[in-house]
């Protein structure tokens, strides 16, 4: 009877404590995702209210914002509710099939590829600096977003055609999928900023050269300098842009090669390793715009005159609003008033008995 009662007990507190986690993990979570969109939207804020972020290159790190948005309130939500709620087979349940076979792959390929355009735009910044006006065309880079969000909806599709009632992973797709998401990104990032580095260091030794054998008229000086200033914007962006392309490697890489493992061997991978692995993604999300705002003086200024601007639009509103309640606010009662004035009028009327008793005053020369 003893041991039934312990049983009981124990098993009372394991749920205990596993509600306990869920709660946890479930506040944690939805700060993830608030985070993530408050962030990318700060993003979206900045580009549309100031005119100077408006650039090319602005516009391929909005889609990346667009990108990590979707993860955050299309893949998140997918990933908590498979994570707090129990499927014995997601096969019999159309509903997760759909949120688990194109959702996750639709948002994966979003954010991998535009991460992938982003560097290929700041290669051709660097490399190509007085071509790249004509090459990179704002019609160009919103027709290469395009292409870039009908490929993740491609893929995604795929990927749901592929579920059926005796749904198994399909080992060629899944080659597939780690070949055009994870072994193409990277081979066209790491040749990009290593271009960009040689091209770097390039103009740097070009322009130091330049500088101490220049013989030029002021007018040249002046455009080189005006050269060298936009070179030298351009590599703090891609500065930036390298931390976010590393930080994506490092957080992507797991996740696809987990995923490739599984679809070759049946070895089950412990609950606490797939956690970590899908979650590094999300939290690749959420510090993307932390990022931009940390290591891009534009867009770090841009939020400041937000602010600021917010702030004094805030004060100017207060103030008008404690103007108009002194204007609204009821007047002292008529009594108060007819005391007043009866009091007035009396130290007139004595005032005025003083002067006339003295009569009018004399003034001799």
């Amino acid at each position: 009877m003893q041991g039934n009662l312990s049983n009981v007990s124990n098993d009372i507190l394991d749920a205990d404590a596993e509600f306990d986690g869920k709660i946890v993990f479930l506040v944690f979570v939805l700060l993830l995702i608030l985070a993530t969109v408050v962030g990318n939207g700060f993003v979206f804020m900045a580009v549309y209210t100031f005119r100077e972020l408006r650039t090319v290159t602005n516009y391929f790190i909005v889609a990346l914002a667009a990108a990590d948005v979707a993860v955050a309130l299309l893949a998140m939500p997918v990933w908590l509710v498979r994570s707090l709620v129990h499927v014995e087979r997601e096969q019999d349940n159309y509903v997760m099939a759909l949120c688990t076979q194109w959702i996750d792959p639709f948002c994966c390929t979003a954010s991998i590829v535009n991460a992938t355009l982003v560097s290929i735009d700041r290669y051709c910044a660097i490399s190509k600096p007085l071509r790249y006006r004509t090459m990179v065309t704002p019609l160009r880079a919103k027709r290469s977003i395009a292409v870039v969000w009908g490929f993740a909806v491609a893929i995604a599709g795929v990927s749901f055609l592929q579920f059926h009632e005796s749904y198994t992973v399909i080992e060629g797709y899944v080659i597939f999928l780690f070949v055009t998401l994870f072994c193409i990104p990277l081979i066209t990032m790491s040749f990009a900023y290593i271009s960009i580095c040689r091209a770097a260091i390039h103009q740097i030794s070009k322009m130091h050269s330049t500088r101490l054998s220049s013989t030029s008229y002021d007018q040249d000086r002046r455009q080189s300098f005006e050269r060298r200033k936009r070179f030298f914007r351009e590599l703090k962006i891609t500065k930036m842009l390298a931390v976010i392309v590393s930080l994506f490697i490092i957080c992507w890489s797991p996740f696809l090669v987990v995923t490739l493992i599984e679809a070759f061997t049946t070895e089950e991978i412990p609950l606490a390793v797939q956690g970590v692995i899908v979650f590094l993604p999300y939290v690749l999300s959420c510090a993307n715009p932390w990022i931009y705002t940390g290591m891009n003086r534009d867009f770090r200024l841009a939020f400041k005159n937000f602010f600021c601007t917010s702030k004094i639009l805030c004060l100017k509103r207060s103030r008008e609003r404690s103007a108009n309640e002194r204007m609204l606010r009821p007047l002292p009662s008529t009594t108060v008033d007819e005391t007043f004035i009866s009091n007035g009028l009396r130290q007139g009327s004595n005032s005025i008995r003083k002067v006339s008793s003295r009569g009018p005053e004399i003034t001799t020369v």
